[in-house]
């Protein structure tokens, strides 16, 4: 995994006790490999934050106009390269 990224009313509200948390996936694995790691990152956030997690990767994002509202709130929460939790 590359980079994590928060984005939605997570970062930006308003986040309430029904939200779910939206988060952008960065990843650079072979396809099988990738889907494995997905699901269990998806489960990990999950169980940290305790309610439901919106997961999508940088592939999956095919809608323009979802892009770049993306691009213009995403927060980096973790750098893989750095191997560095920012939140």
């Amino acid at each position: 995994m590359s980079r994590l990224y928060a984005f939605g009313s997570s970062v930006h509200g308003p986040f309430g006790p029904d939200s779910d948390v939206d988060v952008l996936v960065e990843i650079e694995a072979a396809d099988e490999v990738a889907g494995r790691m997905l699901i269990n990152i998806w489960n990990g956030l999950e169980d940290l934050f305790q309610r439901p997690v919106d997961l999508l990767t940088e592939s999956s994002l095919r809608n323009p106009y979802l892009r770049a509202e993306i691009e213009r709130t995403k927060k980096l929460i973790y750098d893989g390269s750095k191997r560095q939790v920012l939140v």
